[in-house]
């Protein structure tokens, strides 16, 4: 069992510059855990706690049952993949990625059978007698990788692996790391900063924001629940549309329009009368209609299947942007006047940030 628990963990460096804070987060045994984020939101600081290169200033960390605040790195059965490649650049590919196995004194044939199982997901067969110096970046990356598959532990830990990888290998190594971790049934806690990444991956999701945890769930949950207006525009692609509302007698307006909700969101609404409250729709639940926001087309991106259409509204005087998902089919171009009908799927969140209950 290798069930990780960070209880109120905070990491605070000496120059009171502060990471992590009150972190409170349960990586269920065998789980692929993602955390995700913008850059110095505090992700790879927990995974450098986790791993035991950062002293954690508060708080519990446990592995496996066990407290592992200051278990020595080497004693708490778990390997870690970081987004440079720390090579040895005297050895081979094959030596790379069978040196924890050689430090370990594992069967020479052993070996052999790991490092080529490893090569052949991470297609580095070709490349087993080159030195680093002769790989491409990308390749050097899957080395890496392959260096943490080869052994046989408890946790996974990577920090942004793929970042180095072409658009094409990195979609086809995603597949395999998820289709390996679930053949193992080893936890696994994968850092990224590409949401993408995290929603097709991820077991579950923790977004991160400034050192605090923003919320944990499964991807689907994430993008159909997301507790604050933070989590609704970080996950998903094109991003969840903004807009200006208020509740006044007894309705949702938005841009001079009323737009309809669910009775149990009408209830939770009236305690917000006459505050600043901002509508979300992600673009696939905005739809060209003959009545709604009147609109002019900005721009059209065809990508097959689907078109991002892009129009500009007038609100209070002022110009503002949404986003729609179309069936590629559309034929709206840049310069039409359109409407936009606000369909299911809006989420209303307060002058906090925070999303309001709407029942469903």
């Amino acid at each position: 069992m290798a069930e990780i628990v960070l209880s109120n963990v905070g990491k605070v460096y000496p120059n009171g510059q502060s990471a992590v804070t009150d972190l409170n987060l349960t990586i269920r045994d065998k789980e692929f855990l993602v955390l995700v984020g913008p850059s110095g939101c505090g992700k790879s600081t927990i995974l450098r706690m986790i791993a035991g290169l950062e002293d954690i200033s508060s708080g519990t960390l446990t592995i496996g049952g066990r407290v592992a605040n200051d278990l020595e790195p080497k004693d708490r059965d778990l390997a870690m993949v970081f987004q440079s490649y720390a090579l040895y650049p005297h050895m081979t590919v094959a030596e790379n990625i069978g040196f924890p196995l050689r430090l370990a004194k594992v069967d020479k044939g052993e070996i052999d059978r790991a490092v080529r199982e490893a090569a052949r997901i991470l297609e580095l067969g070709p490349y087993l007698d080159r030195r680093p110096a002769q790989l491409s970046g990308g390749q050097r990356q899957r080395v890496a990788m392959g260096r943490a598959i080869v052994r046989k532990t408890s946790v996974y830990l990577l920090d942004e692996p793929l970042s180095n990888l072409d658009a094409k290998l990195r979609d086809q190594t995603r597949s395999e790391m998820v289709d390996l971790q679930m053949r193992l049934g080893v936890t696994t806690v994968y850092v990224t900063h590409d949401q993408v990444e995290a929603m097709t991956m991820g077991h579950r999701v923790a977004v991160m924001k400034d050192g605090f945890l923003q919320q944990v769930a499964e991807p689907k949950v994430l993008y159909n629940k997301p507790v604050n207006a933070f989590v609704a525009a970080f996950i998903g692609t094109p991003a969840m549309n903004f807009l200006d509302a208020e509740f006044v007698d007894d309705q949702l307006v938005v841009a001079g329009k009323p737009v309809t909700v669910t009775d149990q969101a009408r209830a939770n609404l009236r305690t917000h009368t006459g505050t600043s409250l901002t509508l979300g729709v992600r673009p696939e639940h905005l739809a060209l209609s003959d009545s709604g926001i009147g609109a002019e087309v900005s721009g059209v991106e065809w990508l097959g299947s689907d078109a991002i259409v892009r129009v500009r509204y007038s609100d209070r005087g002022a110009q503002k942007t949404l986003v729609l998902r179309c069936d590629g089919e559309t034929g709206v171009k840049r310069g039409d006047i359109v409407h936009v009908h606000l369909g299911r799927g809006i989420h209303v969140f307060d002058e906090a940030g925070r999303r309001i209950e709407d029942g469903t």
